[in-house]
């Protein structure tokens, strides 16, 4: 983990954060208490892992390149982090509220205030209760329910949700997909031209 065996929180425990790792796990796979399991295509454990990741990355980043006024903290980080983590735990179903809904997919235009509630309920059992408030609110940064305003921490969030967004297929294919310092075109015959910038 980028926060663990680090300088970026050095001394700081981050056993609450492995914890919210075992019980994500547990929560999709339909092995946490009372709920069933991810059944959604997309809202799944790779792209919440691919999520959780790029806002661990931006938190690191952040608080290497602020000054120490600045920074969020290890308790403010590990927040930032558990609420990526659980950003779409609204698609999860529970065993009797949504007993009558066949996928979690048809919570989609109310996933994230859901996502938010898990939160409310689970950070207190985490340890995290002094989070509630702000984690239950930023996690909207990750959807269009709700207004907000900006926040450092809700700002990583979102740009670690959009970041993994983008698809995979705007890497280039290969070294002849890409130019340096240069417009390459094919004129009518299929022959390669290039102008330098």
């Amino acid at each position: 983990m980028l926060f663990t065996n680090s300088t970026v929180f050095p001394g700081a425990s981050f056993d609450k954060l492995w914890l919210a790792f075992h019980d994500f796990e547990r929560l999709f796979s339909g092995r946490f208490p009372g709920y069933k399991g991810c059944d959604t295509t997309y809202h799944d454990v790779q792209h919440t892992l691919d999520m959780t990741l790029a806002v661990a990355r931006l938190v690191a980043g952040y608080e290497r390149s602020v000054e120490p006024r600045d920074r969020l903290g290890a308790q403010r980080a590990q927040m930032a982090i558990v609420t990526a983590l659980f950003h779409d735990s609204g698609y999860i179903r529970h065993n009797e509220r949504d007993a009558e809904f066949a996928n979690g997919a048809e919570f989609t235009l109310q996933h994230v205030s859901r996502s938010a509630d898990f939160l409310r309920r689970y950070l207190p059992e985490l340890g995290m209760a002094r989070d509630v408030a702000v984690s239950s609110m930023i996690v909207h940064f990750t959807g269009y329910e709700v207004d907000l305003d900006d926040g450092q921490v809700a700002n990583l969030i979102t740009a670690g949700y959009l970041a993994v967004q983008l698809p995979a297929e705007t890497e280039p294919a290969s070294i002849d997909d890409t130019v340096d310092d240069e417009d390459t075109n094919e004129d009518d015959k299929g022959n390669r031209t290039s102008r330098k910038r």
